[in-house]
């Protein structure tokens, strides 16, 4: 079938959307669009009606309704249902919760955002005075040895080794064990990547193939650095933010799309200066969305004059004109019919969402196109008013199930 696509549309669809099928062809996007339906309709505790399928299938074919990216990719995929699009995470008492966390969100393809301000950060713990002095294990066999690095083919008499399993899990697990070593006691940690399926290798059920142990590795190399140069002491919010970085580096999500963040830092916080030229490299955190929380009061200060103030606000816009970062996020504005002081949003920031000890709340989105339905009135037509329906209980559907 002839896709409703624009040049763009249809190479990022023919890159990210569509998935290999049994049959060893590639989905069109008619195939794409019945996998999805069929996979968000069986999610409904109720008898989800053939009318509603045939609308949901007529009107996503034609781009009157689009579901959000997660659905397009993992919608009726048996044991891959992760349909929730973007989450935030917030601090507890350990470091691993928050880390670790990230991590498995980024791995099944959510983009995730936080907030690095001090006084988010209390909770935190001092880390050990001891470096943490990470070594890397790989059997002599594997495909992928020489991406490794520097290692160890033989372990030391006595010594215990944690051996990292093939999986979103064992790749988190690899993440809490250094985080948590360096926040106990420091000292050597032996980590054994042997089992780790090698670059190329299929990855089922997310789709995509792996990138071999490789850049578990770099990544799990270049957080254990951040941690050495904050030995004795708590992290702060912009060491907090490279790590963050550091671990969507590794991820890349079945090589099919990058990790997507939101950094966010308060006005009035003591690293405020220096985390609005964190991105003026834009070689640097180029994983994330920087933006710098602002409310009534910095407003109130700027009107007055506040030399600090006024010398934030024109090195964010002058980010702006150079490279478009950083932002401004107005949590006085977001925080308006809350339930709780919004603080922490989604990458793309048009989502306010809580956060209570390290937990993630997670958005479900999906559009409606109003340029699709060409009438006078739109709001008045009968159309329009299905579509919204429609889109409403396909999110409904997805929010609450498994």
């Amino acid at each position: 079938m002839t896709t409703p696509f624009g040049p763009l549309g249809e190479t990022v669809y023919n890159r990210t959307y569509s998935r290999d099928m049994p049959n060893g062809k590639k989905e069109e996007w008619s195939d794409t669009v019945q996998r999805v339906v069929r996979g968000n309709t069986n999610l409904g505790a109720e008898h989800i009606a053939t009318y509603e399928k045939q609308r949901l299938t007529e009107m996503i074919t034609n781009l009157k309704l689009l579901p959000a990216g997660r659905h397009l990719w993992v919608g009726g995929v048996e044991g891959a249902q992760h349909s929730f699009n973007c989450f935030v995470v917030g601090w507890s008492e350990h470091y691993s919760d928050h880390f670790a966390l990230v991590k498995n969100l980024l791995m099944v393809g959510g983009g995730v955002g936080s907030n690095y301000s001090a006084d988010l950060l209390k909770t935190l713990p001092v880390l050990a005075s001891n470096k943490v002095e990470l070594q890397v294990v790989c059997d002599s066999s594997h495909p992928d040895l020489e991406e490794v690095g520097p290692q160890a083919l033989r372990l030391p008499v006595g010594s215990e080794v944690f051996r990292v399993h093939d999986s979103r899990e064992g790749w988190c697990d690899a993440l809490t064990v250094l985080l948590d070593t360096a926040e106990k006691q420091g000292g050597k940690l032996w980590l054994d990547v042997s089992d780790v399926r090698p670059r190329g290798a299929k990855i089922h059920g997310f789709g995509g193939i792996a990138s071999g142990p490789g850049p578990l590795v770099k990544g799990l190399r270049d957080v254990a650095e951040v941690l050495n140069g904050a030995t004795g002491r708590q992290m702060n919010g912009i060491e907090l933010a490279l790590i963050d970085h550091k671990i969507s580096e590794i991820i890349i999500s079945g090589n099919i799309t990058r990790s997507a963040r939101m950094n966010l830092m308060n006005f009035a916080d003591p690293l405020a200066e220096e985390f609005v030229r964190l991105k003026q490299d834009t070689a640097d955190h180029w994983t994330s969305n920087f933006s710098l929380e602002v409310d009534d009061q910095f407003f109130q200060l700027l009107d007055e004059g506040d030399p600090r103030t006024t010398d934030l606000f024109n090195e964010v816009i002058k980010g702006m004109a150079t490279n478009g970062e950083p932002g401004f996020v107005n949590t006085t504005l977001a925080s308006v019919g809350e339930r709780k002081p919004a603080r922490m949003c989604n990458p793309c920031s048009e989502i306010w969402l809580e956060s209570d000890d390290g937990a993630a709340e997670a958005c479900c989105i999906g559009s409606i196109n109003l340029a699709a339905f060409e009438h006078r009135t739109p709001f008045l037509e009968p159309e329009l008013k299905e579509a919204a329906q429609l889109m409403t209980r396909f999110l409904m559907r997805a929010t609450y199930a498994d």
